[in-house]
């Protein structure tokens, strides 16, 4: 989190693959709650009214329910129990347990971690479109010179998007080229809206 908290608006390629490998990289695993925490959210269950049981028939209960659920983590447990005390007349199921655990999301450090990289990510990549769309701009204009092997480097699928935009176009030769245009005649405009 700290490299995070200290990154600049603008990410140089070092950083950006830093960035990029934390925001892919996948989340530990959460160790599971344990057996008395376990025991603890099916005592706070239990004041939800349930079918009469036996003691050998309460027994396997248990251990069913510690069986499906017991291996996700404390959060997520504390999760199902206040959400079942809140919208259910009943005692749960195991699968409407395992049904309110999935919609759980997990909130700790690791996934806030990733989620500030996705953004910088998305940051970074929308100002790396935008100045990459400006300079074709420019060379369709013929102001500025884009080398031929660096529009042969760029992804097909950016090639495509840019094609969108007409900024550039598959030549004759089969090659990705600038598309040359001519900038618009502003003439007409008062030089306070020329600039604007």
């Amino acid at each position: 989190m700290a490299y995070l908290a200290g990154l600049p608006a603008r990410l140089d390629d070092s950083q950006l693959a830093t960035v990029r490998e934390i925001a892919r990289a996948p989340l530990p695993a959460l160790p599971p709650c344990s057996s008395a925490q376990f025991a603890a959210a099916l005592r706070k269950l239990s004041i939800l009214p349930r079918r009469a049981d036996d003691d050998t028939t309460g027994e396997e209960r248990v251990k069913v329910y510690a069986r499906l659920l017991g291996s996700y983590p404390a959060d997520a447990i504390g999760f199902m129990v206040r959400r079942a005390l809140e919208t259910l007349e009943w005692f749960p199921s195991p699968a409407q347990c395992l049904a309110i655990i999935g919609d759980w999301e997990r909130r700790d450090g690791f996934n806030e971690a990733r989620e500030q990289a996705r953004r910088a990510l998305r940051s970074e990549s929308e100002y790396r479109w935008a100045e990459l769309r400006e300079r074709l701009k420019l060379a369709s204009y013929g102001e500025i010179e884009i080398p031929q092997a660096e529009i042969d480097a760029y992804p097909d699928a950016i090639k495509r998007a840019l094609d969108c935009e007409m900024l550039l176009w598959m030549g004759p030769s089969g090659r990705w080229e600038v598309r040359r245009s001519k900038r618009p005649d502003l003439t007409f405009l008062t030089a306070e809206d020329q600039a604007a």
